[in-house]
């Protein structure tokens, strides 16, 4: 068992340690971790500059007004566990640690009349696909050939954003990372990966905010209106955060922006369930490995035959 609680105000963590089999109840600071988006200062710059054009279709609605007219949409992600997290976890551990991911994801996203939902879950048992590097721009440009090529030839359209969970810690303190602006545009691009080293309620975190870059949505700047404060909403680019589940009024208006030109039109129906073989995936060395096996035993099987 593993979850969150409030009390008198406070919110603690009930972990579980497997070693010891016993569990944990720790008073949750969001302040202890401090994360990074991988989205750079120019890329940023380029994001905020580019807003004027986009805010200008609702720049007389009021916030309330802007709310009021977000339309529902649906997110189905498929989660891809890498090799790592599987020689780390049971697979009965993997799906606990996924189904709570999607589902607090869900929760942080729903205030934004997102509904993210688990569409699949494919286990690398046996090796990794690509190279899962601990420079996670280099992980996720070799994460898209294999969405496009493997997880969109088998498994179609019953998901719409790819996520690669991996337990490796990346480089310059980044935890997540995705492309911007490409869940309908190339959704062979609407991809993320992340690191899996941190606690639950902080990887929804991360993941909620990597997945709203995949819809568009910019890292808030200093004029954003957040309930919080300045930079203490989800999309702070340094994931500094203080309330987590808030929203800042440009997170708000970016949404409506990309709703109003069409720009979601691919997340209106209805999300389905991918069908996924888990345990069954195997990758290209352990299908090499097998080949090999088969001829070794083939060549035994001839010697035999021949020696009698």
């Amino acid at each position: 068992m593993g979850g969150f609680f409030e009390r008198n105000g406070q919110l603690y963590e009930i972990e579980y340690e497997n070693n010891i089999r016993k569990h944990f109840i720790k008073q949750w600071d969001p302040k202890i971790d401090s994360f990074k988006c991988g989205v750079n200062e120019s890329e940023k710059i380029d994001a905020i500059s580019g807003r004027e054009e986009i805010f200008s279709i609702i720049s007389n609605l009021t916030l309330k007004e802007v709310e009021d007219k977000l339309m529902p949409i649906n997110v189905p992600v498929i989660v891809v566990a890498d090799f790592l997290l599987n020689i780390a976890y049971s697979d009965y551990e993997i799906e606990i640690l996924v189904n709570d991911l999607i589902r607090i994801t869900g929760e942080i996203h729903a205030s934004l009349k997102i509904n993210v939902t688990l569409a699949g879950l494919v286990l690398w048992k046996f090796g990794d696909f690509i190279e899962v590097s601990s420079d996670p721009f280099k992980t996720l440009f070799n994460f898209i050939p294999y969405n496009s090529n493997m997880l969109k030839t088998k498994y179609g359209n019953c998901y719409k954003h790819a996520l690669l969970l991996t337990t490796k810690i990346f480089q310059q303190g980044i935890i997540g990372l995705a492309y911007n602006q490409q869940i309908c545009d190339d959704n062979r691009m609407a991809v993320s990966v992340m690191s899996a080293k941190h606690r639950i309620i902080s990887s929804a975190n991360i993941f909620a905010h990597e997945l709203a870059h995949s819809l568009g949505i910019d890292h808030d700047y200093i004029n954003c209106n957040c309930p919080q404060g300045v930079f203490n909403c989800i999309m702070n680019p340094t994931f500094n955060f203080t309330h987590t589940f808030t929203w800042s009024e440009c997170t708000k208006r970016d949404l409506l922006s990309y709703q109003l030109t069409h720009k979601h039109d691919c997340l209106l129906e209805k999300p389905s369930r991918c069908i996924t073989e888990l345990g069954v995936i195997f990758s290209k060395t352990m299908i090499l490995l097998f080949v090999l096996i088969l001829i070794f035993i083939f060549f035994l099987i001839f010697y035999y035959i021949v020696r009698k």
